[in-house]
């Protein structure tokens, strides 16, 4: 008799527990009427999406990369998540690719690619480094498959305050501060869940600048002076010198790309678990929580006014309003509107308190990035043919 109960309390526990099952995975598929789920990544090359950028000269386009063990490449999906173009950098490995961002300066489109990350061993002895690359329109690849990217620029970083590399998961470009900021994600503490940075870029885009003007200045005066070698009949000689440009490709990555090296200024420390109430964190993230994953910064974005900041974390999202100058930086010849747009953003990241932001729940979610109107966002999540969201800020914002 007790053996028979006690075969039928098993077989209970078993059913209960398959039920329990069955109803958690299905509450974990459901999705908020909020949040728009605007299609899936059908990509199986993208199976640890990192970072997430919409694009700027291509309309309804966003840039994805995966994270560390990859190879070094971008990829241009549509918003809907039908796949596009992948591009590849040329000559150089992004060891932990957390991140990208994008810069829009002076009419030109950039991207950041933030190669940051110290989860790994690997990572962590890898160099800080970012590379600054000129965004590619898509409708000029001719390629089908990979198109290669040989023209970039590298950053260098040194860290103040610290002596290690630490590990960096977050980035965004500041277009008012002309700087990027740089988010650190940190587990396993009751204090500090983001150390945040910034790099001053600014000299770095006039310099790029000037050289593409007198690149243009060069090639039109060129121009000319081939016209009248033709007419002196010195065309062989020019020929050879245009032959001669192809031996580039023998020199070295070090010789080709343009290196500078930039310290990254400590601003504040930011307590993220401390600014989570309870209630508000999906309970899906609470066996989580012990490990302090809801509170782990995995991504950030600036609006394009640079007027906004979204902060992810793995349990949901913080959004910062900030009160900047109505004046342009592009016309600031002695930097001065720059620098107090920068002593705003960090007054308000070291004193002001952000909006909580529900989100869709996402086990592993480490991208998120504005729309071009700047009253939305996108996000995505690590693991293969995952959803890819928009979300209203209006509508997600807890009060």
């Amino acid at each position: 008799m007790i053996k028979k109960i006690r075969i039928f309390l098993k077989r209970c526990f078993l059913i209960c527990l398959l039920m329990g099952l069955v109803g958690y995975y299905a509450y974990f598929l459901t999705t908020d009427s909020r949040f728009e789920k605007m299609g899936r990544i059908h990509n199986r090359e993208l199976s640890e999406v990192s970072g997430i950028v919409k694009s700027h000269i291509n309309p309804n386009v966003i840039w994805l990369h995966n994270d560390s063990g990859h190879s070094s490449r971008i990829y241009a999906f549509s918003t809907k998540g039908d796949y596009l173009r992948t591009y590849e950098l040329e000559g150089i490995q992004l060891i932990d690719f957390e991140d990208i961002t994008r810069i829009d300066y002076q009419d030109e489109s950039y991207l950041l690619l933030c190669d940051l990350g110290g989860n790994t061993k690997i990572g962590a002895k890898s160099p800080a480094q970012m590379i600054l690359i000129k965004e590619p329109n898509i409708t000029d690849c001719q390629s089908q498959t990979v198109e290669f990217l040989s023209d970039y620029t590298r950053i260098d970083l040194n860290f103040d305050h610290i002596d290690f590399k630490p590990n960096i998961e977050a980035a965004a470009y500041n277009s008012k501060a002309e700087s990027v900021y740089l988010f650190t994600k940190t587990l396993f503490t009751n204090a500090i869940n983001s150390s945040v940075y910034s790099v001053d870029l600014s000299k770095i885009l006039r310099q790029m600048t000037s050289k593409e003007e007198e690149s243009h200045q060069t090639t039109a005066g060129e121009n000319i002076e081939d016209s009248s070698q033709l007419a002196e009949g010195v065309l062989a000689e020019k020929e050879r010198s245009m032959m001669s440009d192809n031996y580039d490709e023998t020199l070295s990555n070090e010789q080709l790309q343009d290196i500078y090296k930039l310290k990254a200024n400590w601003v504040t420390d930011i307590n993220f678990k401390a600014l989570q109430d309870l209630k508000w964190v999906d309970f899906r993230h609470l066996i989580l929580r012990i490990f302090d994953f809801p509170s782990a910064v995995t991504a950030a974005d600036f609006s394009d006014d640079g007027r906004q900041l979204l902060i992810r974390t793995y349990g949901n999202a913080f959004y910062y309003k900030i009160d900047l100058n109505d004046e342009s930086s592009e016309i600031d010849t002695n930097n001065k509107m720059v620098q107090i747009d920068k002593a705003q953003i960090d007054h308000v990241l070291t004193y002001e308190k952000p909006y909580y932001l529900r989100t869709p729940f996402e086990a592993i979610g480490e991208s998120i990035a504005f729309d071009q109107t700047g009253q939305g966002f996108y996000l995505t999540s690590e693991g293969y043919f995952q959803n890819i969201y928009h979300v209203n800020i209006q509508n997600s914002v807890m009060d």
